[in-house]
């Protein structure tokens, strides 16, 4: 009787120490795996989150916003690159800055997340002055290193207009050849020999005058946004 006594109480005492042990090594696990997640935490945090964590940043903002505040980071960076390019290709062109749109971050600053830039597409007087204005259009449409849709489009409207303006130049230039041709001394308007009495200069005024009749400019506020 005193032996199966002695057994049992044995049995309690060695269950009690098992789980005493059992809830040692699972906080002793619970402990490990916490300083592994901290750990990768701390190594997923990009340079800038590094910044902003020993600004002080890190300690008012959780994990999830200090992505975000990267993300707005780069964004920022991207648009202002971005209308940079096209304002530095443009010119004279554009009119004036480039126009941004701002997000607040987390962090309580403002990050541009889109921009555009307005450039002047009109027509100039000439089919010349517009065929180099037209190229330097498309050059700041796609100078950014990733055009947008909207810039790709505008290129290919400069690139009309400058076909348009180059098909205007060819038509002045074959009323110019006629003319000249008809102007000839001893010849009519077919080539053909005049006679004495018939032969008169060309009036002096009258091929400039058709030169500019030639080509009519579109509105000079005429104008495209370049967008990020």
């Amino acid at each position: 009787m005193d032996k199966l006594s002695l057994s049992s109480q044995e049995a309690f005492i060695g269950n009690k120490q098992l789980q005493s042990i059992n809830k040692s090594q699972t906080r002793a696990g619970e402990e490990k795996n916490s300083e592994e997640g901290s750990h990768r935490d701390r190594v997923e945090l990009s340079e800038e989150g590094k910044a902003l964590a020993k600004a002080g940043i890190a300690q008012e903002l959780t994990f999830t916003d200090l992505q975000k505040v990267q993300k707005l980071q780069k964004r920022d960076t991207e648009v202002q690159v971005h209308e940079q390019a096209h304002l530095a290709a443009a010119g004279g062109y554009a009119r004036g800055g480039a126009n941004l749109s701002y997000e607040k971050g987390p962090d309580g600053k403002s990050y541009a997340v889109e921009g555009s830039v307005q450039i002047d597409t009109s027509q100039e007087k000439t089919p010349e002055a517009t065929i180099s204005k037209m190229r330097t259009v498309r050059q700041a449409a796609l100078a950014p290193a990733n055009p947008s849709g909207a810039d790709k489009q505008v290129a290919a409207q400069a690139t009309a207009k400058e076909q348009r303006a180059r098909e205007e130049l060819a038509k002045k230039d074959r009323e110019n050849g006629s003319l000249g041709k008809a102007a000839e001394p001893g010849a009519d308007k077919h080539g053909e020999p005049l006679a004495e009495s018939s032969k008169q200069a060309a009036p002096p005024q009258h091929r400039t005058r058709l030169m500019v009749q030639a080509y009519t400019a579109t509105p000079a506020n005429e104008s495209l946004s370049l967008i990020a």
